[in-house]
């Protein structure tokens, strides 16, 4: 929801007509190759994933007749509010009037850095005590499910390490970087301190320093790719 009318290909153009006048100019220094990136990820959606044809908001996902044997909340930080406006999204707890009686999964979700406080808690407690099963990618994590949920929680693989690398190669598109080097990727953060660490190895290892990010001044001092879809990324 916290995406709504937004402009995800320009997001500055969003951030701008809500006043954000400091991530919009964040957002305007890598406004092309934004762009580019998204047209990238647009494109492999496209031709490589198989989505239903219904697209659901909350609304019409709590009304929706959902003619499915089995739901699976899978992977990366859907358990964590901070992503969420400081609020769970209860469409991945499956907490919603059309999943009640269904068979729910949660494979490999992630909560971040937990440190939830005694609501959020409660409410993770009572919004999986019908999950047939619960697991969790970080063994932190588990311990923490075990504790607030009482109740047994598997320690799992991040589900990108369930393929074969040769079912990658399949997509991934020729290598980029021929010549030994070492690879810093940044999808969200920046962090100073990994580049300086980074950069002693590298030139200790006689190795070309790589970067993917979303950070165009690092091109100042490294390579620094800012536009990689799926398959340049692999």
């Amino acid at each position: 929801p916290r995406y709504y009318g937004m402009n995800l290909k320009y997001p500055a153009i969003s951030l701008i007509k809500n006043g954000k006048v400091r991530s919009a100019l964040f957002s305007c220094a890598r406004l092309f190759s934004h762009a580019k990136r998204f047209d990238k990820f647009e494109e492999f959606v496209k031709n490589n994933f198989r989505l239903s044809k219904q697209r659901y908001s909350i609304e019409s996902l709590e009304k929706a007749n959902l003619d499915y044997d089995v739901l699976v909340c899978e992977s990366d930080v859907i358990w964590s509010p901070n992503f969420f406006g400081g609020e769970f999204d209860p469409a991945f707890f499956l907490h919603l009037q059309s999943m009640e009686g269904k068979k729910k999964v949660a494979y490999s979700p992630s909560m971040a850095n937990g440190g939830l406080n005694k609501h959020q808690e409660e409410e993770i407690r009572e919004w999986t005590k019908d999950f047939f099963a619960i697991s969790a990618r970080e063994s932190y994590t588990v311990e923490y499910l075990k504790n607030i949920c009482e109740r047994d929680v598997e320690w799992v693989l991040d589900p990108v390490f369930l393929l074969d690398a040769k079912e990658y190669d399949r997509i991934a598109c020729e290598r980029l970087i021929d010549e030994p080097y070492l690879l810093l990727y940044f999808p969200l953060e920046h962090n100073v301190d990994i580049i300086k660490r980074a950069k002693e190895y590298a030139k200790a290892h006689n190795l070309k320093l790589v970067e993917i990010s979303r950070f165009p001044w690092d091109k100042l001092s490294h390579k620094t790719i800012t536009d990689a879809g799926i398959e340049e990324f692999l």
